[in-house]
């Protein structure tokens, strides 16, 4: 009892947010391991046999094979830059899964926790050293932004962050490793004196705030760079706009 709330409270809590980190509920891994810890200890021939035991198997085993049919499918949806490792993980889970299940039909304990140990073990170190990574390519727009910015625009531009849409903390984290000046501004007005001015600037916009700016200056050049996504929930494009005394 006092594990399973001291599980809920250093877990529960922090699904309630709308933005985490995996650290957040690190807390929750100790109850968590003290109450498998018990269950494995309590397993015996007889509870196998226990229509409750099969049915959460089953269910466990079903949830295993829509984990790894996801790892299958989604980078044919979605374009991964290692997709394949993605298909090999799906494939490698569901063998192992397999294995598992087998092992418990046999009512072969030792081997069963063993499988499920090793099971628990791979699916772990894909998930931190594969799945995360080629997710994280879906949502690096900010960072590809800051590396357009280092090729294209002066040292010496002054960065204007000027989408108020789509501005998260991973922005000015990434564009201070290359540029010193860096302020935001969501005023056309403001914008467009700044694009005229003699001094070198570069503007991250919205599209339709660029395409606005590109109607009152022909001249201009928009850049496109999007991701799947960003690391808060508004959209993940940006339009770069260079003033003539910013372009490298």
């Amino acid at each position: 009892m006092l594990a399973g709330l001291w599980f809920i409270s250093g877990w529960l809590i922090y699904e309630l947010l709308p933005s985490k980190l995996p650290a957040y509920a690190i807390t929750a891994h100790i109850p968590i391991a003290f109450l498998i810890s018990k269950q494995i200890e309590e397993l015996n021939p007889e509870m196998l046999i226990k229509l409750s035991f099969k049915i959460i198997s089953v269910f466990h085993y079903l949830f295993v094979i829509c984990l790894a049919g996801a790892f299958i499918t989604v980078p044919f949806i979605l374009e991964f830059r290692n997709s394949y490792l993605l298909i090999l993980t799906g494939i490698l889970y569901i063998i192992i899964a397999t294995v598992s299940m087998i092992f418990l039909l046999r009512r072969d304990i030792s081997t069963f926790v063993k499988t499920l140990l090793f099971n628990g073990f791979i699916l772990s170190f894909f998930a931190w050293c594969i799945v995360l990574p080629s997710i994280d390519e879906l949502k690096d727009s900010t960072k590809r932004v800051a590396s357009f910015l280092k090729e294209k625009a002066d040292t010496n531009c002054t960065i204007v962050i000027a989408n108020n849409t789509g501005t998260p903390p991973s922005f000015p984290f990434y564009l201070s490793e290359y540029f010193t000046k860096i302020e935001e501004d969501y005023e056309l007005e403001s914008i467009n004196e700044k694009y005229n001015n003699v001094s070198p600037y570069a503007f991250i916009m919205k599209e339709s705030d660029a395409k606005i700016l590109a109607g009152i200056n022909p001249e201009i050049k928009i850049h496109s760079i999007k991701s799947f996504n960003t690391d808060r929930l508004e959209g993940a494009d940006y339009s770069i706009i260079i003033n003539k005394a910013g372009e490298n």
